[in-house]
């Protein structure tokens, strides 16, 4: 599943202090800023980066041979409908909450 870190400025953090809504899950929290970034002309980038070591095999060795091979553990573990139903659900709410942002009056 995605995952990420922000890195923000300054001026980022004051708007975020200043117009972000409260109460949100982290995916929620993600879109809130997304679009209060873009909304405000700020530069939005991306560096893509290792660091979700929870759900790599080497984390899992154990479980990976008692399954039997590292494809039969990620479809028990991340080839289900519930796990992709999460993931829809996560995905919705981070595009749900970038746009109530978007549509904040300044």
């Amino acid at each position: 599943m995605p995952s990420g870190c922000q890195i923000l400025s300054i001026r980022m953090a004051k708007i975020i202090v200043d117009k972000a809504s409260e109460n949100m899950t982290l995916s929620e929290a993600e879109g809130d800023w997304l679009g209060l970034a873009y909304k405000n002309k700020l530069k939005i980038g991306l560096v893509k980066k290792d660091g979700m070591e929870f759900e790599t095999a080497d984390f899992h060795k154990s479980e990976i041979k008692r399954a039997g091979s590292l494809k039969k553990w990620v479809d028990e573990n991340y080839e289900t409908g519930d796990m992709w139903k999460l993931r829809r659900l996560t995905a919705e709410k981070t595009v749900m909450a970038a746009k109530r942002s978007l549509s904040l009056k300044n």
